[in-house]
């Protein structure tokens, strides 16, 4: 192992199992080392956390809604949320304006929620920034969660990289502020990683998943598509993922990749079908209207950006910078749903970069 030149042991941001494996491989059987062995921070953290994690994590959750709250703003697509919250709480339907039935939002459940503020006279702004500030914090709770039973393990290392997770999510400024943005972006991504936490047994070791869990996340993913339609490109992949680990699970598979869609597709159902019965009924299209305006220009332009989202979420967050390590490091990222916590990250920076960046009329979510 290599030792800096000061003779301290040297701090390591990584955390992946296999570069301990490969530390391990390549150690001096005889346990003798040229100096101090690197260590990592995860193990830094663990140590001056020990026994204390559950404080520590608390901690870390009240920083997370300080910070949001110190730099809480209002999105101005927040206010279209707002106008037709306050039509649906003052009985004109959900509507922009008394009288025309366009769907102009694409946030269902946010909207009506905001319904409540405008019907006991509350402010609707503070009312969106305190309730996304809870999402914002439940979601780290979620992500600290998946953390554990994805990498949980014994000593420093497993804690002391939960917290050093939970830490990197929060150091994403995007993520923090767009809490308190107005719109549904915390409340999408709160869903979507609940749903990953209820399947996350299928997704380690291929476990057969309880039935209440199924419904679970049935449920949930239900309450991601109503809040936004889109959620189900993520939810998509993330079932795909459940059933291609449970296929290769051996006997009995089929009858576990039925259980798990069916349970699983039950609540999404009962959510899900009569909103867009009733969406066809009292709009008059399954689709909003933004869909349309923004697709005008032809089918290639949703891809095109799409693209350009995904581009500039990289270059802003420097994210390119982490392709090598993890081509590097490819067996083990992959050996375990190391991507699942990528998801928040991910999921926030680059829809709210979306909403930011310089194309933000063409991406208004509301």
């Amino acid at each position: 192992m290599r030792a800096s030149r000061t003779g301290r042991r040297r701090l390591s941001l990584s955390g992946v199992p296999g570069e301990h494996a490969m530390a391990a491989a390549t150690e001096d059987p005889s346990g003798a080392a040229d100096g101090p062995a690197d260590r990592r921070m995860s193990e830094w953290i663990g140590d001056r956390t020990a026994g204390r994690e559950r404080l520590a994590e608390a901690v870390l959750l009240g920083v997370s809604a300080f910070v949001a709250w110190a730099f809480r703003f209002v999105q101005d697509d927040a206010f279209i949320t707002y106008r037709y919250a306050r039509n649906l709480a003052r009985g004109e339907g959900l509507v922009l304006n008394p009288g025309e039935k366009v769907e102009g939002y694409t946030n269902f459940a946010w909207t009506v929620i905001h319904a409540i503020p405008e019907r006991f006279g509350w402010s609707t702004p503070l009312f969106s920034q305190l309730l996304g500030i809870a999402m914002m914090v439940a979601c780290v709770f979620v992500v600290l969660r998946i953390t554990s039973r994805v990498f949980g393990g014994s000593g420093s290392t497993g804690p002391g990289f939960t917290l050093l997770v939970g830490v990197v999510l929060v150091a994403n400024m995007t993520f923090l502020v767009y809490s308190t943005g107005g719109l549904e972006t915390m409340m999408q991504t709160l869903t979507v990683m609940v749903v990953t936490w209820a399947l996350l047994d299928a997704l380690i070791d291929r476990s057969r998943i309880e039935a209440a869990r199924l419904l679970f996340a049935g449920l949930f993913a239900g309450i991601a598509i109503l809040t936004r339609l889109d959620s189900v490109v993520y939810l998509i992949a993330l079932y795909a993922a459940v059933l291609f680990r449970q296929w290769g699970a051996g006997r009995g598979r089929y009858g576990v990749l039925l259980r798990t869609i069916g349970l699983s597709a039950l609540p999404a159902v009962l959510l899900v079908v009569p909103w867009l019965v009733w969406k066809l009924e009292y709009y008059g299209e399954l689709l909003p209207n933004t869909f349309y305006a923004k697709s005008a220009a032809g089918p290639l332009q949703p891809i095109l950006y799409g693209l350009l989202y995904i581009v500039g979420y990289l270059l802003s967050y420097g994210a390119f910078l982490l392709v090598g390590r993890m081509i590097k490091y490819r067996r083990s990222f992959f050996a375990i749903p190391g991507w699942l916590l990528c998801s928040p990250w991910f999921r926030c920076g680059s829809r709210t970069w979306s909403t930011s960046g310089p194309t933000s009329w063409s991406t208004a979510s509301s």
